[in-house]
């Protein structure tokens, strides 16, 4: 079969939600230079579609407070309006309580001598967002050393978090061997999960930011009294391109599609890039290092004609240099469907470490056949396995 090409089409925020794109200049209040005019009427109409659409990417809290420093609140739908209003609260409320869960966690990693770097909306709330409930958030995600993991574990297991129940796995060491990140649950319902990170992976595991490659250039700051540290805004703006990168291939590869793209994450990226301070050509040294141009440019090309000039023209024409070879092909087209995760395993992973993956899932635990499929029968197991390469149908 021949290569897949290497397309942004799939990436297009053109189909972000068209009624949250005509937010916009709301959302990105002094990004852009757009009259607000046209917004009001959708606005005033309170239109409960809009409203679903805002609160599923919980976006109300930080349209609230934008309408409301913008002085566009008058003669807004009521209902609309007080709806907005309530979010905010509520989301006032969660990020106080979940500020201070996360001050605990924190000190209590400092004290156990842990280094940890911030990921993701713990980040973004810090030093992007001027109100933490602008950002609502359900996790606290954490990158940190794989050697620090059972410290860790300890740590947070004496304020009470735990791993939760796990599937079987495909051979006893399997999980331990190929993860690179698992979740904590909190001491209490409605906490804060804990994500913790050892590598940020996207595009099947073939683009890789490890935590070593990462701590180099990790900023200190203070977060209440606690000191933390902060990936470089170079590192933090790689971060959520390959974050919304790999949710948008994900969910349009194994799940029923998606639609739209998350409009969150187009204003987490659009808010850093206006407000961080980033050395372009030291981010476009650090995605040569990394070898991950090509989501870059997918991302932010498409970014660029969502929101003329937030990008810089030479950042575009310097990714878009870089020619991609038959693996990272494959790799970001998800060419080869379900043998694209062992495909690159192959090209990452010592041969001892492919060997074993290939028979674990040839050849898995008894106890796995017993828990995924009733009975220890490695004929049906097997039939379902080989299954999973047919063509799909289209």
């Amino acid at each position: 079969m021949g290569l897949p090409a290497v397309s942004v089409e799939k990436m297009s925020l053109s189909r972000v939600s068209p009624t949250i794109s005509k937010l916009s200049p709301i959302l990105l209040a002094g990004l852009q230079k757009t009259a607000a005019n046209e917004l009001r009427e959708s606005l005033t109409q309170g239109d409960p579609i809009l409203l679903a659409e805002l609160r599923r990417d919980g976006l109300t809290p930080l349209i609230y407070m934008q309408l409301l420093s913008q002085g566009l609140t008058g003669g807004l739908n009521p209902t609309f309006l007080a709806a907005l209003q309530h979010d905010y609260y509520c989301s006032f409320q969660a990020a106080a309580y979940q500020e201070q869960e996360a001050l605990r966690v924190f000190q209590d990693l400092n004290k156990a001598g842990v280094e940890f770097i911030l990921l993701k909306g713990a980040d973004l709330r810090l030093r992007v967002y001027q109100d933490p409930a602008q950002r609502p958030m359900c996790d606290l995600d954490l990158l940190i050393g794989r050697q620090q993991l059972p410290l860790v574990q300890q740590v947070l297991g004496r304020l009470g978090y735990r791993v939760p129940p796990l599937p079987p796995d495909l051979h006893p060491g399997c999980r331990e061997l190929f993860q690179y990140m698992f979740t904590l649950k909190p001491p209490t319902p409605g906490g804060l999960e804990i994500d913790l990170h050892w590598e940020i992976r996207a595009g099947a595991g073939f683009y890789r930011l490890p935590f070593a490659a990462l701590r180099r250039r990790a900023i200190s700051m203070d977060y209440q009294g606690v000191p933390v540290k902060l990936l470089s805004p170079e590192h933090l703006l790689i971060h959520l391109c390959l974050h919304m990168y790999s949710d948008h291939t994900y969910s349009n590869l194994y799940g029923p599609g998606q639609t739209y793209f998350s409009s969150r994450q187009v204003v987490d990226l659009a808010f850093s890039l206006a407000r961080l301070p980033v050395h372009w050509p030291q981010f476009l040294k650090d995605a040569a290092q990394l070898h991950c141009q090509t989501p870059l440019l997918a991302v932010l090309a498409e970014l660029h004609t969502f929101l003329p000039g937030i990008v810089k023209p030479f950042v575009l024409s310097a990714l878009a240099r870089h020619r991609p070879k038959i693996a990272e092909k494959i790799a970001f087209s998800h060419g080869l469907g379900y043998l694209t995760v062992p495909f690159v395993m192959f090209y990452h992973e010592p041969l001892q470490h492919c060997l074993r993956y290939l028979a674990a899932n040839l050849w898995p635990d008894p106890e796995y056949l017993l828990q995924t499929l009733g009975s220890t029968s490695r004929m049906a197991y097997l039939k379902g396995f080989l299954g999973r390469f047919r063509p799909r149908s289209q």
